[in-house]
């Protein structure tokens, strides 16, 4: 017969009738590999519940309008944490979720959110473009993607600094 195994990980509970007898198929609760998810991540400096609950709100509408189910979306929250550096529990919980979860999008309201100077948001996109992820911010209304707006701003970084040491033409 065309009967399919199962082991104790699996959850039996699907049942296909094949004329008159019940083949047992195997599934999970949750099928990890086809779900595509988004990771949200908001921060504040200081405990603030309201402005957390302000940015979960913002970027979930704009998650789900963007096609994604309230299922792939998960939240990573730094509540009174500051954005001198990335050493935060939500930003540590949300890089160790990218590798082991197909996570293809991070949204955030605004770069200020990932942290306060450019070479730890750019140490952060490294790491979220390394786990094959994208940033998508958010800022007064207008919807983005953060790792071109941070390039175009690399690059002016780069050409005012040649500029200002003499050896390049802005």
């Amino acid at each position: 017969t065309n009967r399919m195994r199962y082991n104790k990980f699996i959850n039996p509970c699907l049942l296909k009738f094949v004329g008159m007898e019940a083949m047992m198929l195997q599934t999970t609760v949750k099928d990890t590999n086809k779900i595509e998810y988004v990771a949200v991540y908001c921060r504040t400096a200081h405990l603030d519940d309201m402005t957390i609950e302000s940015q979960k709100s913002r970027l979930l509408n704009a998650a789900i309008q963007n096609g994604f189910s309230t299922e792939q979306i998960l939240f990573f929250i730094d509540n009174g944490y500051s954005g001198l550096n990335l050493k935060r529990p939500g930003v540590k919980d949300l890089l160790n979720k990218l590798r082991e979860l197909p996570i293809k999008w991070v949204y955030v309201t605004n770069e200020s959110r990932i942290a306060r100077s450019f070479d730890v948001i750019g140490q952060f996109i490294n790491e979220v473009q390394t786990a094959g992820a994208k940033i998508y911010s958010i800022q007064a209304g207008n919807e983005h993607d953060l790792e071109v707006e941070f390039s175009v701003m690399k690059l002016y970084r780069e050409k005012a600094s040649a500029l200002l040491k003499g050896g390049a033409e802005v």
